[in-house]
């Protein structure tokens, strides 16, 4: 366990995907960032901008940040990580991460290719690419992050679609659920939809009334623990 908070050199603000959902009257996501562990401001700095097209990027400069981010309680799109951080090996820090999330994308990044490194990062199943590296390069690796991504979103949509067949909820009730399941907050979701305090809250209440529930964080626990039971 490493002690200590993540203090993050650039987080990119979150972009906001609004469009049709064949259930309510929008759907919307904001893309799970990238972790970027690298120490070099500049290198970090283009990382970030590479990743941009696919979402937010969350940097950090060493070892014991990356691990306390991979700790934290929050999803991540990928991983891409320098191999010489200044407090150890971002090996290290894939190794860690593939005890939680072994299909999550992973590209190791080094400027010093040496045999035994290429091997272990083969063995943990992270990518290597070399420094200095292309938009290019990584594209296979955005490209694994974002088909992950989407496969989340399919599994989302039936928990929903069949939450919607068996409680009968409204577009708006869907939509909460929705973004509940997702993790993200209420004040996100009013700002997102443009609805009042006093309307999200009866729209809450008559979900948890139809499905029988007493909180909203519950309920969307139990659909997560039914999409990955199933």
């Amino acid at each position: 366990m490493y002690a200590g908070a993540i203090r993050p050199k650039i987080d990119l603000e979150p972009r906001l995907n609004v469009y049709r959902s064949r259930w309510g009257s929008i759907r919307f996501a904001v893309v799970n960032p990238f972790l970027i562990a690298e120490d070099d401001a500049l290198a970090a700095r283009a990382l970030a901008r590479m990743a941009r097209d696919f979402g937010p990027a969350t940097t950090c400069a060493s070892l014991e940040e990356a691990m306390n981010a991979l700790d934290a309680d929050r999803p991540w799109a990928g991983v891409m990580v320098d191999i010489k951080l200044p407090d150890g090996s971002g090996l290290d820090a894939v190794e860690h991460v593939r005890g939680r999330s072994p299909d999550l994308p992973v590209v190791v990044i080094s400027g010093f290719v040496q045999g035994p490194e290429v091997n272990r990062a083969a063995r943990i199943g992270a990518t290597f690419v070399c420094k200095p590296c292309t938009r290019d390069d990584l594209l296979p690796f955005f490209r694994r992050a974002s088909e992950r991504a989407r496969k989340g979103e399919r599994e989302i949509d039936g928990i929903v679609s069949s939450a919607v067949r068996r409680w009968g909820l409204s577009p708006r009730e869907s939509e909460i659920l929705v973004h509940a399941i997702r993790g993200g907050d209420r004040d996100e979701f009013l700002r997102i939809v443009g609805i009042s305090v006093n309307t999200y809250k009866t729209q809450v209440r008559s979900l948890l009334r139809k499905a029988d529930y007493e909180s909203l964080p519950q309920l969307a626990i139990d659909a997560l623990r039914s999409l990955l039971s199933g």
